[in-house]
């Protein structure tokens, strides 16, 4: 299909990016980008898998050597997922006691309150302050009428955070490989922003780690759901976005003024 840039006045060239004139990205082929980027993610994955054991006993080894002095009874153990080794920390949390119970009840209260009279506060902070105090209130309520029934222990929530953790670092490349294809950019720089990626969540995961099983020994199991669904594996996808969107703002300017990747919408 024809350019028809030379038609267009000086001013109206000006005030009409370029990439966004009814344009879209071509360049290569579709089905080397397809079989590249899937031969990255298979690299990762199948590393992965191979250093699987040793990677989470690095990861608990960490994690257990950040809290032992504040908590001594903690020990690492392995169980078996994927048919490997994955080690884990155990120990033993506390239950709330009925006076925590009212407090975090009542302080909850108070927030919902705020949170739905206070229009001025942004509407993020007061949907995740509402949805923070439903979980509290859910785990005041469960532990006042039936903490003797309560069916998860430290080390269940221990298992189930690291086996959430590996999720995470298969979905982690899987999803950053499915983004990156559409983008003009060298292989190895999407590579490093994977890698860069998957060491700041074995990092930031580890230290998580501490923090929690840190929570559960001290101040009570009532934290438990409050953890996993607040600040739990929703944070790896939080900066996964960031990391991705910070790589995007670097390589886009680049992008925008290359025109010879660009085509028009309807073309082939």
């Amino acid at each position: 299909m024809e350019n028809y840039d030379h038609d267009l006045t000086k001013s109206q060239q000006l005030s009409v990016e370029y990439h966004r004139a009814y344009r879209k990205l071509h360049y290569g082929s579709l089905g080397m980008r397809i079989f590249s980027h899937l031969i990255m993610f298979a690299i990762v994955l199948v590393l992965l898998f191979i250093f699987l054991e040793k990677l989470t006993f690095i990861y608990s080894g960490f994690a257990s050597a950040l809290i032992q002095n504040s908590i001594p009874n903690l020990s690492i153990n392995w169980i078996t997922m994927f048919n490997t080794r994955i080690w884990v920390i155990l120990g033993q949390g506390i239950y709330p006691s009925d006076t925590l119970l009212i407090v975090i009840a009542v302080l909850s209260i108070i927030i919902g309150l705020i949170a739905y009279l206070l229009k001025r506060i942004p509407l993020p902070i007061r949907l995740g302050a509402k949805v923070a105090v439903f979980i509290s209130l859910v785990g005041c309520v469960y532990f006042w009428f039936w903490s003797n029934k309560f069916p998860y222990d430290l080390n269940d929530f221990s298992s189930l955070y690291v086996s959430a953790e590996i999720g995470m670092w298969i979905a982690i490349p899987a999803m950053l490989t499915f983004a990156l294809m559409p983008l003009p950019v060298s292989i190895f720089k999407k590579a490093l922003l994977i890698i860069f990626t998957m060491i700041y969540t074995y990092v930031f995961g580890s230290l998580r780690y501490a923090f929690f099983l840190f929570i559960l020994a001290k101040f009570s199991y009532l934290w438990m759901s409050f953890l996993y669904f607040i600040f739990g594996v929703f944070f790896d996808f939080a900066f996964m976005i960031a990391f991705y969107s910070f790589f995007i703002s670097l390589v886009a300017p680049g992008i925008f003024k290359n025109r010879g990747i660009w085509r028009w919408l309807y073309s082939s």
